[in-house]
């Protein structure tokens, strides 16, 4: 005797219901993956920079900020001339860390908010300035770049 309602459509079977939720997930962790890789580019962004400051190789520092750079009225070449007068040549040595590091990656932006310590040093004085900083950052062309918050 067969169902009233006849077989179980195709569409209804357990089998095939399973196909959304299996795609939904592979979409979730595909998500979760680019924001752990995006997460590495901005960390491999920032140890360059890092570096940058410690070496005073204002070079290599200004390949981490974007040509488009535009935050309270500085562009790219007035972040140049601050670095080279202000960070890069006023002092003989440079020990830069950070700490408390966090990293929110939205789409082609991310915001980095993190504790630094800079020591400078002209001689044998030395000068410790502590701060918070947050970044913001726009994925370019040649990997993210640094666009605001210096």
């Amino acid at each position: 005797m067969s169902s009233p309602h006849g077989p179980p459509s195709p569409r209804h079977s357990g089998h095939l219901t399973l196909i959304p939720l299996f795609t939904l997930l592979f979409v979730l962790v595909a998500a979760a993956g680019c924001a752990r890789s995006d997460e590495e580019a901005i960390e491999v962004l920032l140890a360059k920079r890092e570096k940058a400051i410690e070496t005073r190789d204002i070079e290599l520092y200004m390949s981490c900020i974007s040509a488009h750079y535009n935050d309270r009225g500085a562009d790219f070449e007035a972040i140049r001339k601050k670095a080279a007068e202000q960070i890069f040549s006023a002092y003989d040595s440079i020990d830069y860390t950070f700490r408390d590091r966090t990293i929110y990656p939205k789409g082609d932006r991310a915001f980095v908010v993190q504790k630094f310590y800079l020591e400078a040093a002209v001689g044998e004085k030395r000068r410790l300035m502590p701060g918070t900083e947050t970044l913001e950052l726009r994925r370019e062309r040649g990997g993210w770049k640094i666009v605001g918050g210096l």
